[in-house]
């Protein structure tokens, strides 16, 4: 039997985590961790959580077993743990990519392993979503001695970086292939570089200087409304944040969204007050500075819609849909080509 680290780059293309190392499982880059520490440690447990990786690779193996390692068990109340943990598997199949198993801990499990049968092909190439939500230690992938894993290129040429809060990372996509920033990727055929942090979107100036480190990016969008906006922080942080990010990154098109209604706004005037105020506020930043579009998250979630969440807040996996769907035209509109 042979075994592959499903990280290691030497059989393996990976998207959408460029500083994951072999000694560094983190969306962050290791050379920033203390900055970013000094701004929010909290950014560095949610930094931790792999949302947005993707594995690429083919294979003429029969049969994977595999093994997964957490930090933790799941640990969320409003979350399946296939979208919290889980690794989703895609098959291609006549130029599309197929949704074909995912890979998933029970509640009160740290270690998974699993044998699963591939098509019945030749050589089957195969494309794996990491956890939205959790801390992978190891993850190993197993196959017969005769048979081989090796790279495959999707041939991205176009990256996004995305900026934001809980929703951005995954929160609550029933698995990570439906997390919005992961179907944009394969709705667009692009990279994703998820800055997502979970009730952590503050604008913090460390973040911004995140995308010094991201070469040959074609758009960044923000949209961490719903975590700055809601401790008042969005006016004092979004146009530092876009400064820093104009430094290196002088002409690509930067989209600003702002948070999508909450359900309670239907009772609570305040919320649609407070939200609007936001609105406004970010709609004025983006028409006063050059190359910054505007989009209303209303737009993408509508205020009507209120069936589309898990607990009035967070999508699930229709509102996910939604939202990546509405989203679409206007990031194919304003890519840098």
């Amino acid at each position: 039997m042979r075994t592959y680290p499903l990280f290691d780059r030497n059989h393996v293309t990976i998207k959408g985590l460029p500083f994951l190392t072999e000694d560094h499982y983190s969306r962050l880059p290791k050379e920033m961790m203390d900055d970013i520490a000094r701004e929010n440690k909290s950014l560095l447990w949610l930094g931790d959580h792999l949302s947005g990786g993707i594995i690429f690779f083919e294979t003429d193996a029969k049969n994977l077993h595999v093994t997964i390692e957490y930090a933790y068990e799941p640990l969320m109340n409003h979350m399946a743990p296939s979208g919290e943990s889980g690794f989703d598997l895609y098959v291609k199949q006549e130029d599309q990519w197929i949704f074909y198993d995912v890979i998933r801990p029970f509640p009160r499990q740290k270690m998974v392993e699993v044998n699963i049968q591939l098509p019945d092909k030749t050589s089957n190439t195969l494309m794996i979503y990491t956890p939205l939500y959790t801390k992978v230690i190891r993850a190993n992938v197993t196959v017969e001695d005769n048979e081989i894993i090796q790279p495959f290129d999707p041939k991205y040429d176009q990256t996004i970086f995305f900026y934001g809060t809980s929703i951005t990372q995954g929160a609550c996509a029933s698995r990570p292939g439906l997390s919005f920033t992961n179907q944009l990727s394969r709705m667009l055929g692009i990279e994703v570089i998820n800055m997502g942090f979970s009730g952590n979107g503050l604008g913090e100036r460390s973040t911004a200087q995140i995308t010094h480190l991201c070469s040959n990016l074609s758009m960044i969008v923000i949209d961490y409304d719903a975590n700055a906006g809601a401790v008042g922080k969005i006016e004092e942080t979004l146009i530092p944040w876009i400064n820093i990010v104009r430094q290196v990154h002088q002409e690509i098109p930067i989209l600003i969204l702002s948070r999508i209604p909450f359900n309670r706004e239907i009772f609570d005037e305040k919320d649609f007050i407070h939200r609007m105020k936001n609105k406004d506020y970010q709609k004025r930043v983006a028409n006063q500075l050059e190359n910054i579009h505007f989009i209303d998250g209303e737009w993408l979630i509508q205020k009507n819609e209120t069936e589309v969440t898990v607990d009035g807040i967070h999508l699930n996996d229709l509102g996910m849909s939604l939202f990546a769907q509405r989203l679409v035209p206007y990031i194919a509109t304003n890519l840098k080509r």
